[in-house]
This record gives structure tokens, C-alpha cells and sequence, in this order.
């Protein structure tokens, strides 16, 4: 049988890259392949018969399969015998080609009476986007790149492509291309050393630093790449793939934090505890006679420059920060200088430590007294500079904006300045990623980017931890609002720390001040703003008089919940989302949501009510009542619906496993109501998880090992990568609804929706899709192989009556089911 006459229908399924084609007896095994696929594939084993097709059995066929896709391809084989196999599916594999090297092939099947007829397609192109995926992912990175060995071009993602205004992508003759993008025969010379170490076999990866012009201003940018090579069965490079870091503005910050330490009317110092080194700015010079500002044998070269009388308070200083008693170094003594008299200096800096806690190092600065006018400037400065960034703090805030406004007291009301508060977001997980020294040093990195920001008439505070807060004597909205917009935009491209990128994004609120108004009013309206912009992320907002309506309404808000929770949570209800598997092609279960009715008996949205409660220090208390609620009503379902295996996921704070107790408290809940631990789920949201202290972590750990279910909410959103998440305690993700909107109008969207289930069920985590509100949607993710779906294309959450109603009782959810559902396949379910 001549089986490319048959594939009319198959054709319809395989729409690109098809090399060939191939029929199976559904009895025998033996598979007859096209001339076309025999002479792209180095099938061994075959024979060849009339028209140039090869006869195999399959079970030599799958022999040759590359090792590690042996398992899923005679799992794929064996589900294709039974009947089980879909239309919609297909198996990616390596195979040997006439090259004598592996390729990505995939296979796609349909049913001929008792014979299998398939399609062949080249599957490279698709492990390309898997690979861009992953690097994508695991860089958090914007920009993405590959290069074709075989070809010699390189291409980039779409946003590259638009930022830096690349006229055609893919870039023929790419690496002399980019050569040529850069300003330095040095890097040129880099780019290419790094490509000759590849071709040699020599290294698997490239990591460069290159300044090119951007195609749209023609400025000058320094770029990051880093990438690793991909290789073909002779070891020959195949695929570059790897992601670009714009750090133009870390460049500048380091060389700016450079100028500031040199500029600085005060000698900087920096003391290592571990190698016991001593390192100062060059004003160390105009204090005492020094060969380097380097001091090698630290302690005991700088003790003999100190006054004898005045070196114990200099050591007892040092011992309090070696013992953990305080991490704050402040102490005067008098030095020996360069002059026959000895003189007072002022020494303050703050110590650095470990992920153990153990000191490593003090940073600080010198301060000789003897040349300010006296000694209570001294003491005032210290007193209004932030001790982690030198930066004015909250007090000197205070200070300034009294005087402003004292001094325009009396006359006509005016708009007398502008004030942005800066809030950086998630900044608890980059201290949790990556220890409190490279938050301390990103706070300070950032306050010199600030700094540049700043016109010359504003000033820079730094109020404490991750909030900072800018003065300009702008008197107009517009302005003040652009400002604020170029904050945000630059913060965006991240900070350099050391050799760590860190992404950020940066919330702002904006506010307006005259000579009416109290400094307490000005700060309330700027952080109502900066709440408003907070609730979005990486936004502005700028204050108007209707926030402090809400702001009352809030209070109000919280004082009626304060009562309803004192009085057995009055009001307080949870409503049930479904929960749909399509390989089990029926409800397994159900997310329990939070409502709650006012004294009207009207349901209040979740999006003021939940920050409320978080503000009150009561959500602890209410996700409890919330567990017990939702596995009492699980017991009672899993009698209704006689299953034993129904599920309710419960959302819950990184707040409420740091409190304590939590592992005690779910296995008494659980023994309660007669569950076992895999009825009931426990949902944290991505940024929550990563948020998590290490006690945090390991309260869900001691979570897992007895038995519970961990599943990662909103994935997709935050600050994680699934390399990080490997050692997190997760089992479940569920893809953020984000991922979901308008995906049946964007094949990038489905593409990369599938890289990143594709991805996930690599790693062995189930995968939950949210935010599906129609039958395209359903439809797409189905063939993305999905696991779960959730969504208003089901069901609203709703009332636990209504859910027994439409879910749970057999009679009456049946048929409605059925009527529903008959379209996503074309039968009836």
C-alpha cells in the first residue's frame, strides 16, 4: 500500500516541516516508511521493498531511538497498539540521520481500519523555543538569542528586536555582524576567542560584556550575553542559545559609586575580618602617612597609627561586632597624623555577615573633627543620614520639609513642591535569594542611581529598608509625573551586584504639598499613592483627594471585620472554584475562595477585604477558620460524591508557616475530619514562596514529608525560576491566568505556553491553568497537554450549596456536563 494516498487526513494535523511519512500494522508491528523519511532517517535494520520504502519492526525501529528517549517512545508505541492514542498528540524524539548525527524528530498519528498511518516532521525548530523558554525562565531574563552554528545566523526575540531596532532577524553572517555592533577591538577580539573555544570543544558557554549602539538613539550600550552551546552526536557545536542583560546603568552606578567614595569629603574604609585587611579612599592620605591606601595585617598596622590611651575603645568596638552584640560600629579615638599633635576622628560604619550570621566585613567612614566648625555638626549629621546608604533618612526629611514650609507661611495658598515615595518591590526575597550583604549593597547601588536621577534643586532621602523618597521643587503635576515615570523605567533594567544581576521593579507614589499642609498630611498622601501603585507593580500613581475617602472607608472597613471576626466570623463564607482534569476527563475537586457579607448582606470584593485583614494582623486567624471550613466541607463531599481522591486547594501566607504551629495544626485538622493528606492542597503564591525564610522553607518541608500537598500559585509573575523551585517543596503549578488571556489569537502565546508545560512535567510538577473563560481556550490547552483547568468557562466560585448542586451529585451534574463539555472532542462525554 502506497500510504501517502492515505494521508489526506493526517495532512490536516501535520501542518509544517513534514520530511515523511509511515504506515503500522496494528497486528504485526511492522512499519513501512516513505522513500522520503527512509532517506532523511539512518534507519538501520530495514528492508527495502518496491518504490524506495523500507519495511521495520517497530520494535528495532524504537532501538535506535537516542537513550534517553527510549522510555516515552515505547510508552507512545504501546498506547498507539491500544487505541488510546489521540489525534492532538505527538512524540518528540532524537533519531539518527543520513548525516550521522541526532536530530529532533515528532511523530503525529491518526487510525486506518487496523493500521496506524503517521507523519514525520522536523521537530528542531520547536526545540529551539523549548531551549529559549527554559533560558528564559531560568535567566528571568527580557532578551533572548540564538545562534546557528550550521547556518552562521543569529536571531532574537521579538523584544530585542523592537529595543534595539534590529532591521531583519534572523542576522546573516551573525558573528562578524555583531562584531561589528561593538566599539572596542578588544571585544570584537573576546567574541571571537569565545567562538574558537566552542568550534574546539574546549568550553560549552560564552559570557561577554560588549557596548554596541542602540539602532533606535544611536547611544552607546553595554550589553551582558551569556549563553550555553548545544552539541551534535559527533560533538560538533549545533545551537547557542542564551539571554542579554542591559547594564548600561550598572556600568554607570559602579562608576559613579566610584566618583562618590573619591569625591567624598570623608575617608571611606573597608574592613575585611576574614583576611584582616584594611582598604581606604585616598583621603586616608591627608590623615596619616600611609605607603598604600591597602593595609595588609590590618588590626594591628592601623592600632599603631591610634593614640595609645585610646586603642582598647577602638578593639572593644571591633570585639562588640565579632560577639553579634551589634552589627552598628561607632567609636572616636585620636590618630597620629602627619603633624606632631594628635587629633580626633569620628569612625562609623556598619558590619556585614554571612548567610550564618558570622561578620565579615565593616564599611564605614572616617571623620577628622578637627576641621568642622564644631562638634555638634558632627553629631547632627549623623543623627539624619540613613547608617545603610549615608543617605538623608526620615528625620532630616522632617527638617527640611518644616522649613520649607515654615518659611512660606502667611502667604496666598501654592503648590510649594512635589515629594515621590519609591518602594522596591518584593524586596524581601532578593535578602531570602541572596543574603542581607547583597541587599545592603542594592540598596546602595540604587540610592547612586537615584542620585543621578535627582535634579540639582531636589533631594534624596532614604527612610529605612527598601523606601526612598524624593523632594522636588516642581510645583506642577506633569512634571513631577515624568520624574517619576523615569525612575521607574530606569529601575527596571535592574541593578549590578557584584557578578549577580538582580531584576527589580519599583512601585511610586506622587504628591503634591503647599504651605497649608502639615509634613505628617504630605507623607499619608504620598504612601495612599504608593499603595494605589503597589496593587498593580512596576506603576505610578499620583495622589487625589478621593484616596483619603478610601482611606476612611478602609478604617471603617476594618473596624466592621475586627467585630464579625470576634463574633465567630459573622459574615464570613468561602466559595468553591471546580477543578477539571483532562485526563481523568471529570471534577476532582475544587479551590476554596474567601467572601464575606456586610451588615446588608452584600458580598464585599476580596480586593478590599483581604488587604484589610492583612493590615489588621488577623489573616492568620482567618486562613485557619478558612482550613477547617474547607476540609469539613471536603469530608462531607467525599461521602456525597463517593470519591475518595476529592480535592481542596486552600490558599495560604508565607505569614501564616512563619507564625508557627502550622504542621501541627493541619495534621490535627486532617485526623479531625477523617482526610487523608492528599485531599487537601496548600496554596502559596510565587512571590510568596520565594519570600520565605529558610524557617519558612522548612516549615513546608516538614509539610511535605507528612503527607501534604504544596501547589505554587500565580506562577509566572513573580521573581522565581523553575531551577530555583527544584529545591522547593512544590508540587503543583498553576500557570497564572496572565499566560491564558487572548491565547487563542497568539501563537507565541501558545508556544510559549507550551514550552513552559512541556517544561514543568520535565521537572515532574502537575500543571493547573487558571483564567480559562471560553471553548478555544479549552480546546488549545488540551493539546498543550495540560493537566488541570480552572476557570469562569466552568464555573464562578460559588456558594459550597450551589457547588454540591452543579458538581458533586452525580444525577444532577451528568447531563449538564455532557451538554457542555461534548464540543472540546466532538463526542459526548
Amino acid at each position: 500500500m502506497d500510504i501517502r494516498e492515505e494521508f489526506s487526513r493526517l495532512s490536516a494535523i501535520v501542518k509544517t516541516n513534514l520530511i515523511g511519512t509511515f504506515s503500522m500494522d496494528l497486528n504485526s508491528g511492522i512499519m513501512q516508511f516513505s522513500p522520503e523519511a527512509a532517506e532523511k532517517m539512518s534507519i538501520e535494520y530495514c528492508k527495502e521493498i518496491e518504490g524506495g520504502q523500507c519495511v521495520i519492526h517497530y520494535d528495532d525501529f524504537i532501538m535506535q531511538v537516542h537513550i534517553h528517549d527510549k522510555t516515552s517512545a515505547r510508552k507512545a508505541f504501546a498506547r498507539i497498539f491500544d487505541g488510546t492514542w489521540a489525534e492532538e498528540e505527538f512524540l518528540a524524539f532524537r533519531f539518527p540521520s543520513a548525516l550521522e548525527k541526532y536530530e529532533w524528530l515528532s511523530i503525529k498519528v491518526v487510525y486506518e481500519r487496523e493500521m496506524a498511518l503517521g507523519g514525520i516532521t522536523d521537530y528542531s525548530a520547536n526545540m529551539r523555543l523549548h531551549t529559549l523558554s527554559t533560558l528564559a525562565l531560568e535567566g528571568a531574563s527580557k532578551y533572548t538569542f540564538y545562534y546557528d552554528f550550521k547556518t552562521g545566523k543569529i536571531a532574537f526575540n521579538d523584544e530585542f528586536v523592537n529595543d534595539y531596532a534590529i532591521h531583519s532577524n534572523p542576522v546573516d553572517d551573525g558573528l562578524n555582524w555583531l562584531a561589528t555592533m561593538t566599539t572596542s577591538e578588544t571585544q570584537k577580539e573576546e567574541i571571537y576567542f569565545a567562538m574558537r573555544k566552542i568550534n574546539a570543544n574546549e568550553s560549552d558557554t560564552v559570557d561577554l560584556k560588549l557596548r554596541i549602539y542602540d539602532g533606535h538613539s544611536k547611544a552607546l550600550r553595554w550589553l551582558h550575553l551569556r549563553g550555553k552551546c548545544s552539541r551534535n552526536f559527533d560533538q560538533s557545536p549545533d545551537m547557542l542559545a542564551g539571554s542579554i542583560l542591559d547594564i548600561t546603568h550598572q556600568v554607570r552606578n559602579e562608576e559613579l559609586n566610584s566618583l562618590i567614595i573619591e569625591g567624598s569629603s570623608d575617608c571611606v574604609f573597608v574592613f575585611d575580618l576574614e583576611k584582616d585587611i584594611f582598604e581606604f579612599s585616598s583621603k586616608i592620605y591627608d590623615l596619616v602617612p600611609l605607603r598604600s591606601r591597602k593595609m595588609q595585617n590590618g588590626m594591628e598596622t592601623w592600632l599603631n597609627f591610634i593614640v595609645p590611651h585610646d586603642r582598647p575603645a577602638f578593639t572593644a568596638a571591633i570585639d562588640k561586632i565579632m560577639t553579634g552584640e551589634t552589627d552598628n560600629f561607632k567609636v572616636e579615638f585620636r590618630l597620629k597624623g602627619r603633624e606632631s599633635s594628635p587629633f580626633w576622628v569620628a569612625c562609623s560604619g556598619k558590619c556585614s555577615t554571612d548567610e550564618k550570621g558570622t561578620p565579615i566585613l565593616i564599611a564605614g567612614s572616617l571623620i577628622n573633627l578637627d576641621t568642622m566648625s564644631n562638634y555638634s555638626q558632627y553629631m547632627d549629621e549623623a543623627m539624619n543620614a540613613n547608617r545603610s546608604s549615608g543617605l538623608p533618612n526620615r528625620a532630616a526629611f522632617y527638617q527640611d520639609l518644616e522649613t520649607i514650609i515654615d518659611e512660606a507661611i502667611g502667604r496666598e495658598p501654592e503648590t510649594l513642591g512635589h515629594i515621590i515615595m519609591i518602594d522596591i518591590d518584593g524586596f524581601g526575597s532578593i535578602n531570602s535569594l541572596h543574603g542581607l550583604l547583597i541587599g545592603d549593597r542594592m540598596l546602595m547601588e540604587y540610592g547612586a542611581l537615584l542620585a543621578m536621577l535627582v535634579p540639582f534643586d531636589g533631594k534624596l532621602y532614604h527612610f529605612g529598608n527598601n523606601l526612598f523618597v524624593v523632594y522636588i521643587k516642581q510645583t506642577r503635576k506633569e512634571p513631577a509625573q515624568k520624574l517619576a515615570e523615569q525612575i521607574r523605567n530606569y529601575s527596571s533594567s535592574g541593578l549590578l551586584v557584584g557578578d549577580i544581576h538582580l531584576m527589580m521593579t519599583v512601585s511610586l507614589g506622587v504628591a503634591g504639598f503647599n504651605n497649608e499642609d502639615k509634613v505628617e498630611d504630605v507623607l499619608v498622601n504620598a504612601e495612599l499613592a504608593l499603595r494605589r501603585a503597589k496593587e498593580i507593580r512596576n506603576s505610578v500613581d499620583y495622589f487625589e483627594a478621593e484616596y483619603r475617602k478610601t482611606y476612611l472607608e478602609r478604617l471603617s472597613l476594618e473596624a466592621e471585620l475586627s467585630d464579625c471576626i470576634n463574633d465567630d466570623f459573622r459574615g464570613f463564607e468561602v466559595f468553591y472554584q471546580p477543578f477539571y482534569s483532562i485526563s481523568l476527563n471529570a471534577f476532582i475537586g475544587a479551590e476554596a475562595l474567601l467572601r464575606w457579607r456586610d451588615s446588608d448582606g452584600k458580598i464585599v470584593s476580596p480586593g478590599a477585604v483581604i488587604p484589610a485583614l492583612q493590615s489588621m494582623g488577623v489573616f492568620n486567624e482567618v486562613e485557619s477558620w478558612i482550613f477547617r471550613t474547607s476540609a469539613e466541607q471536603c469530608a462531607k463531599w467525599k461521602i456525597v460524591s463517593g470519591h475518595d481522591d476529592f480535592v481542596v486547594n486552600v490558599n495560604m501566607s508565607p505569614q501564616r508557616a512563619a507564625s508557627g504551629g502550622l504542621t501541627d495544626e493541619v495534621r490535627e485538622v486532617m485526623a479531625r475530619y477523617d482526610l487523608q493528606m492528599y485531599n487537601m492542597f496548600l496554596e502559596l503564591t510565587e512571590e510568596g514562596i520565594i519570600m520565605s525564610s529558610q524557617s519558612n522553607v522548612q516549615t513546608l518541608k516538614e509539610l511535605r514529608q507528612l503527607g501534604a500537598r504544596i501547589s505554587l500559585d500565580d506562577f509566572g509573575t513573580g521573581y522565581s525560576s523553575l531551577g530555583h523551585l527544584r529545591h522547593l517543596p512544590v508540587c503543583e503549578l498553576k500557570i497564572d491566568r496572565s499566560f491564558v488571556i487572548d491565547i487563542e489569537n497568539s501563537e507565541t502565546g501558545r508556544e510559549f505556553l507550551g514550552a513552559l508545560i512541556n517544561l514543568a512535567h520535565i521537572m515532574n510538577y502537575v500543571v493547573c491553568v487558571e483564567g480559562v473563560e471560553n471553548l478555544e481556550q479549552l480546546r488549545i490547552l488540551v493539546n498543550l497537554n495540560a493537566d488541570i483547568i480552572q476557570g469562569f468557562y466552568f464555573s464562578p466560585p460559588i456558594p459550597a450549596e450551589r457547588f454540591e448542586k452543579e458538581f458533586i451529585l452525580p444525577n444532577d451534574c451528568e447531563e449538564s456536563f455532557s451538554k457542555r463539555y461534548r464540543d472540546v472532542w466532538g463526542v459526548d462525554l
